[in-house]
């Protein structure tokens, strides 16, 4: 016998939080763009939105294990988004590595940061904005760990 309380074609909750956070992480960057174009700060302009969505969709999926896993998938797709969306500069640069550099190096950052977002959204809703503050600092670090390790290698060549 089936239980038809059961059934449902409607998808549930988190999954359709998921499917926006998914669709978020791969728009969000080309958002972006024009804001960041106009501040010169990417680091809190960038940071600030991926919060947004973690204090609206991720924190809402009903599981810890679906929240996890939506804040890694949207982080890999803001940061490949990013990577795309820069892909025409970083291949004229000269460099044919440079691309994949970056992926390697910005998607894991994007990663660490929207989960640092969340941890702290996880133990109250509101302290994701403490997690926000934190995240701003470790894309600050990384941007000027990067910019650093690109002057010293350019020294050396």
């Amino acid at each position: 016998m089936i239980n038809e309380d059961r059934i449902s074609i409607v998808p549930t909750q988190g999954i359709s939080r998921g499917i926006f956070t998914a669709f978020a992480g791969m728009v969000l960057p080309f958002v972006l763009m024009l804001i960041v174009s106009i501040t010169g700060n990417a680091e809190v302009v960038e940071e600030v939105a991926k919060a947004l969505v973690v204090a609206t969709l991720i924190v809402g999926i009903p599981s810890t294990k679906g929240k996890l896993l939506a804040a890694v998938v949207f982080g890999f797709l803001f940061g490949f988004s990013e990577t795309v969306l820069y892909s025409n500069q970083l291949i004229h640069s000269g460099e044919s590595t440079v691309l994949l550099k970056r992926f390697l190096l910005t998607v894991p950052m994007h990663i660490v940061t929207t989960v640092v977002v969340l941890m702290f959204a996880m133990i109250k809703r509101w302290m994701w904005l403490i997690g926000l503050c934190f995240a701003v600092v470790v894309h600050l670090i990384f941007n000027y760990l990067v910019a650093a390790a690109w002057r010293f290698q350019n020294k050396m060549v």
